[in-house]
């Protein structure tokens, strides 16, 4: 049995106190029984890392927006009230993610900063990215 451990950690340079550290860790039962297995075996542990690491960036992503966000003028009038999950799929495979909501105390409106960061809709619980959507036009274009 072979263990396959990927360490990452992830810091914004407008916030250097920030940061968030990730371990993927993935057990390959058999080892190495051969380049195909093995390739097979890699590639899914990587790409399951890569996930991660993407999630992670939109964590912190997701602190600078709601940093950024404001209602009703420039005081903070705004308290956290859960969060939303949704499911970003992307070059890399499915994403899962949340948002948080907020309630403005002043004016009462809900929102969820990380939606108009990011381009997404209000109550969309499945979303793509960029990437995959030209991944998916490209290959639309090249098959006959």
């Amino acid at each position: 049995m072979w263990e396959i451990h990927i360490a990452v950690t992830i810091t914004t340079d407008e916030d250097s106190g920030h940061s968030i550290h990730a371990e993927v860790q993935e057990t390959v039962p058999d080892g190495f029984t051969g380049l195909d297995g093995w390739e097979r075996q890699v590639r899914a542990v990587g790409f399951r890392a890569l996930r991660e690491m993407f999630a992670m960036g939109v964590r912190l992503f997701e602190k600078s927006a709601l940093r950024q966000w404001g209602c009703c003028g420039a005081e903070r009038h705004w308290t956290r009230r859960g969060r939303i999950g949704f499911t970003l799929a992307t070059v890399l495979g499915r994403v899962a993610l949340s948002r948080q909501r907020v309630h403005c105390q002043r004016c009462g409106k809900w929102a969820t900063p990380l939606n108009a960061a990011m381009g997404l809709h209000e109550g969309d619980h499945v979303h793509s990215s960029r990437g995959l959507e030209e991944l998916a036009f490209l290959c639309a274009a090249h098959q006959p």
